[in-house]
């Protein structure tokens, strides 16, 4: 499983579209490593990850709640939050080999923010088609059992 592209939007310091390719043409080369200075998104990059990832389970919750948004509030970028109609995004394609094929999964999730109330949507495609609701729980389970929120930061090493 390899990250291959992140895209932000309006997420803390990133203001508007923010891409990062991670694509390495050399396979032997299997770490990336995010360096830069206090305050310019290290730590952000990485929590807009985990929430993409596994939204509200992220933080140990069954469904979205107050609680929730709470934690997603803190990682959208402030002008959007004063915006009548903010809007916010993390979009992440993941590469998994199934031990047959390669597929490329895209994860999206936004937030419409107005005033104090967000709006979450999530989508999941497989090689850019669109998932079945069964298949979809299939793969967030997948997901959990391969790497649980609670590995993540193994996998994911902040330094701060």
């Amino acid at each position: 499983m390899k990250i291959k592209k992140i895209q932000l939007k309006n997420i803390g310091p990133y203001v508007n579209y923010n891409e990062f390719d991670f694509s390495i043409a050399d396979s032997t080369k299997r770490m990336v490593l995010i360096g830069g200075k206090n305050g310019a998104g290290k730590t952000t990059l990485f929590n807009a990850i985990k929430i993409c990832l596994y939204g509200c389970i992220a933080f140990g919750f069954e469904t979205n709640n107050a609680k929730y948004y709470d934690e997603v509030e803190k990682i959208i970028n402030t002008n959007e939050k004063l915006k009548k109609v903010g809007e916010s995004e993390v979009v992440i394609d993941l590469l998994l080999d199934d031990g047959k094929d390669n597929h490329i999964y895209t994860f999206s999730r936004s937030w419409k923010v107005r005033g104090k109330r967000i709006v979450e949507t999530f989508t999941l495609l497989k090689d850019g088609e669109s998932l079945t609701a069964t298949e979809k729980s299939d793969f967030e389970s997948f997901l959990l059992q391969t790497l649980p929120p609670n590995l993540f930061k193994f996998y994911f090493l902040d330094g701060e």
